[in-house]
């Protein structure tokens, strides 16, 4: 029998969206049940721990963002538990250690640190790096930090800044509580203009991969002890959209999905060469603002949240050559923009 998947949408409240809502997929049959759903405001990026208790997602609302903790009673039942102030929009979040979580703050320019105790209750902030950096595009008159990552060792955060053409790299001080803190390592300059997003690494931890949202580029390095050594530049967009979304590799190693916004909406697919280096094999058309996607564990369906088209689009990938094939299933979801599964 087919094991479920289950995961958690974030929605833009502001737009219309409902909060988060759980749902389970049963990747076979592709039925998709709605599990359950918390009315928090603008949560546009979720984590979920380790044990599947607690999500933890930031709501991005301008001076007045928090950080929401809600308890996941079971799948069906989301309980608010507590909302910490953040400084302005946050937009990405993630675990940094078992009790410690990080956030991405887009107008503060910062990257924040909250604690998480024993019952997963949030601290106030505990710490905040802030940087000031900026490019020569209209969007770039300060840092906008979008998104952060942990390298494959668990040594160093890099953390994306929009605003500064820039990566920053922080080195993480793990506690013996289970704690961490960061220090400033260094940074990882691109071209002006190039406005770096998401990023993402190879199963192997050889080599990262990241989209820029102002020159719609996926960018290719070579990892290695805290460096990041550039090796390939390919654009991601058929036309100039400068508004990329999310890139990810597949679990296998062997395939990237990158995906654009606004213009030739769409997921471009590549295959990843033993140097590290990629080969755009497809580029498919989606509905309508696919800000985010994810794989599920198997590694046989991407899934889409498509912002202005109010759904989320199922394709199957192509166990061959990682292309993706529509599955003629949509999910009805207000103004869905971040995907995250429960563990299984």
């Amino acid at each position: 029998m087919d094991h479920l998947v289950r995961f958690a949408v974030g929605t833009y409240t502001v737009l219309g969206g409902e909060g988060i809502v759980t749902y389970s997929l049963q990747p076979r049959t592709l039925e998709v049940k709605r599990l359950g759903t918390i009315k928090v405001d603008n949560p546009s990026f979720l984590t979920i721990s380790p044990n599947n208790r607690h999500i933890y997602a930031v709501g991005e609302s301008g001076s007045q963002s928090k950080v929401h903790h809600i308890h996941v009673e079971d799948f069906t039942t989301l309980l608010p538990a507590e909302s910490v102030h953040s400084a302005d929009d946050p937009c990405h979040i993630l675990h940094l250690s078992a009790h410690t979580i990080a956030i991405a703050n887009y107008s503060d320019g910062s990257v924040q640190l909250f604690d998480i105790a024993n019952d997963g209750t949030l601290s106030a902030s505990a710490q905040v790096i802030k940087f000031s950096e900026s490019g020569p595009s209209p969007r770039q008159q300060s840092s906008h930090i979008h998104f952060c990552a942990i390298t494959p060792d668990g040594e160093y955060l890099l953390a994306d800044d929009l605003g500064g053409d820039c990566i920053h790299h922080l080195k993480i001080v793990k506690h013996n509580d289970g704690t961490a803190r960061l220090l400033r390592f260094g940074k990882t300059a691109v071209h002006p203009e190039a406005g770096p997003r998401h990023i993402s690494f190879s199963p192997d931890g050889n080599f990262a991969y990241l989209i820029t949202e102002l020159s719609d580029e996926v960018m290719s390095f070579r990892y290695q002890c805290g460096m990041l050594s550039l090796i390939q530049t390919t654009t991601a967009a058929p036309e100039p959209a400068h508004a990329s979304g999310h890139i990810m590799v597949h679990p296998n190693g062997k395939w990237l999905y990158a995906s654009v916004r606004r213009t030739g909406d769409g997921i471009a697919v590549y295959h990843i060469a033993d140097d590290g280096r990629l080969t755009q094999v497809a580029y498919t058309h989606t509905g309508l603002h696919p800000r985010h996607f994810n794989i599920t564990p198997d590694g046989q369906l991407l899934l889409c949240a498509l912002r202005d088209s109010d759904s989320i689009e199922i394709y199957h990938i192509n166990p061959d050559d990682g292309t993706l094939e529509h599955a003629n299933r949509n999910i009805n979801v207000k103004k869905a923009v971040c995907i995250q599964f429960f563990n299984t």
